[in-house]
């Protein structure tokens, strides 16, 4: 990584912004929609798709599933946030800095 403390600044005010504001960006789910998003994929549909599938609502162990998560139900009251692009560029404004810098780590190897 280049410039670690632009990122952690990043990260920090991502923080910040949480405290005062619902960022939809949820763990696991935000994680598995960039990891598919990036690099390869470039579809944002089908990288939700995969994040739904392997996070967000898990058809095998529904009850890890972070759309059960209370705390998230109580926030969202039903919707659908990761329909939204806000969802999108949270997510990759999250994680496309690490996954980028796990890559340009494994080609070093």
């Amino acid at each position: 990584m280049e410039e670690p403390g632009k990122e952690l600044r990043n990260l920090l005010q991502i923080y910040w912004e949480g405290l005062h504001r619902k960022i939809p960006c949820f763990g696991n789910t935000s994680y598995q929609f960039a990891n598919a998003y990036w690099p390869e994929e470039q579809d944002p549909e089908a990288a939700i798709q995969k994040a739904r599938n392997k996070a967000w609502n898990r058809y095998k162990q529904p009850e890890i599933s972070e759309n059960r998560d209370p705390y998230i139900s109580l926030f969202y009251h039903g919707e659908n946030p990761l329909q939204t692009t806000e969802f999108r560029e949270w997510a990759l404004r999250i994680w496309n800095p690490l996954l980028q810098n796990r890559e340009e780590r494994k080609s070093l190897e």
